[in-house]
């Protein structure tokens, strides 16, 4: 004889069921679950941070090579003044390049001027011209034409101007000496020396002439 089955009481069936977790919990497990992801994200972030702030080792730039300028002028105008306030020497020109070695400036169509505390006073242009360092010392090439006033004489009357022209004059311990061992032609109070080569010192007022000179002297009135 067959039996029906008795049915399973609902209070059975809902106890089986577990219960739902709060919507606050679960979103604190999803965070909880993401934590170490996030610390991953931070540490990383962190380690890029110190990478970009730490100061960078500068390789040290190449050397130009001594023949290349480190830097250019176009019409430019050099001075350079003592400790009170007076102008000691100027140079000038359309176009100069700077050579690092040694430390000097090569000037076209170049015009130069200096001073001492003495009194004398030296003024020249030509061509080409290279100075040196503070221009202590400076080379004139091509066309080159400078006049040099000397201090005036101990009892205090001016002394004419000397006129040196050649292709090449140096201007050495700020205007002391002036040379050249090329052809030269001195000229002062009409008075025309040439040879071919010549030093001028300044503080002894001597010149000194190269090779064979030729003098023209003026009569004396």
């Amino acid at each position: 004889m067959n039996q029906t089955p008795s049915p399973t009481p609902a209070s059975a069936t809902h106890a089986s069921t577990p219960p739902r977790k709060p919507l606050g919990a679960r979103v604190w497990r999803r965070a909880v679950d993401y934590v170490p992801l996030l610390l991953a994200l931070v540490l990383a972030l962190t380690t890029f941070w110190l990478v970009r702030s730490m100061p960078k080792i500068r390789q040290p730039e190449p050397e130009l090579p001594a023949n290349v300028p480190d830097y250019y002028l176009h019409d430019f105008q050099l001075r350079r003044y003592g400790a009170q306030g007076s102008l000691q020497d100027e140079l000038t020109g359309q176009y100069g390049e700077h050579l690092p070695v040694p430390d000097t400036i090569h000037i076209h169509q170049a015009t130069m001027r200096a001073a001492n505390p003495q009194g004398s006073s030296t003024q020249g242009r030509a061509k080409r011209a290279v100075a040196g360092r503070q221009s202590q010392d400076i080379e004139l090439f091509d066309q080159v034409h400078v006049v040099h006033q000397p201090a005036p004489t101990a009892n205090g009357q001016p002394s004419p101007p000397i006129t040196f022209e050649s292709d090449y004059l140096k201007s050495t311990d700020r205007q002391e000496h002036i040379s050249t061992n090329r052809p030269v032609t001195i000229t002062r109070n009409g008075n025309v020396i040439t040879g071919s080569g010549m030093t001028y010192t300044n503080s002894s007022r001597t010149v000194e002439i190269a090779g064979r000179a030729k003098a023209v002297i003026q009569p004396t009135q």
